[in-house]
């Protein structure tokens, strides 16, 4: 006998089946439902009443007011001076009107009628002695050409009282480079500088006794050789030859001395008294 399936067909096919044979509900459609608010685009906020602010007021009391309104505690025995807490006022500054300005008559200036008003506030016998005096006779004299003449005496006293200022003008107005030597010790640079064409003498005195040098610088084309044999050995000077730097010199008569040096002729003569040691020195220094 065979078995007939009555199941209907649809129901295998329509019902669902997992692989463990449970049997699931079909699954529904959802649909979303439309919104029912407003659209907040479209619509204006709503505006809800500001309440006026409360107005509170402070009743400001100051420090003398407070303490007086304060009951006082008996357990103190010193309070401060109500007096000194009390606000003091200043006194207002009362501002006068200026003074107009003074008027003056067409033929008077500020200053005069200040000058007129001095005097008349002063006696006749004051007013003498502000009377202008004359000028004494000395500043009269005080002109251009007596400035002049000063700095002129001025110039000459420094021209004789300094050698190495007085050298320089001297070698200058003599043409030729003429140089101040040491001062002897003992001896001094006695007046200006005496100078010509080409020459120049530095006169030398002592500071003690009469003993006096003089040193003549002068132009000249001998050399050591010449001045040896044509002036010393010609007229038989009786000298000594020394040599100081390379530079002959030659000493006679004691205190006297010549050589020569770059085109110039050194000559030390008087009744000096230097010695041979003193002499030495003083070519050294030129």
């Amino acid at each position: 006998m065979s078995h007939i399936n009555n199941t209907p067909k649809n129901s295998q096919t329509n019902t669902p089946r997992n692989i463990d044979g449970v049997i699931r509900g079909k699954a529904l459609k959802k649909t979303h439902q439309k919104s029912h608010t407003l659209h907040r685009k479209s619509v204006s906020k709503p505006s809800t009443p500001k309440k006026a602010p409360s107005k509170t007021v402070v009743k400001r009391t100051t420090t003398s007011q407070s303490a007086q309104t304060h009951a006082r505690s008996p357990r103190i025995g010193k309070f401060a001076d109500d007096t000194k807490l009390k606000p003091q006022s200043a006194p207002l500054a009362v501002h006068q009107p200026k003074a107009a300005p003074p008027v003056y008559s067409p033929n008077q200036t500020p200053a005069t009628s200040l000058i007129d008003k001095h005097f008349d506030s002063i006696e006749v016998g004051d007013q003498e002695k502000l009377k202008k005096k004359p000028l004494l006779p000395f500043t009269k004299i005080l002109t251009i050409p007596s400035v002049l003449v000063a700095v002129l005496i001025a110039g000459f006293v420094i021209y004789q009282q300094v050698p190495a200022v007085s050298m320089r003008l001297a070698a200058g107005r003599a043409g030729f480079d003429a140089r101040l030597p040491e001062t002897p010790a003992g001896f001094k640079v006695n007046g200006p500088i005496a100078f010509a064409s080409g020459k120049v003498v530095i006169n030398f005195s002592s500071n003690t006794d009469q003993r006096n040098a003089s040193l003549t610088q002068q132009q000249s084309n001998l050399d050591s050789e010449s001045l040896e044999v044509g002036e010393l050995q010609a007229n038989d000077v009786a000298y000594t030859e020394h040599v100081v730097g390379g530079q002959q010199v030659f000493i006679y008569d004691t205190s006297s001395a010549t050589w020569v040096s770059g085109g110039v002729r050194y000559t030390l003569d008087g009744e000096s008294g230097l010695s041979t040691t003193q002499i030495l020195e003083l070519v050294s220094s030129i």
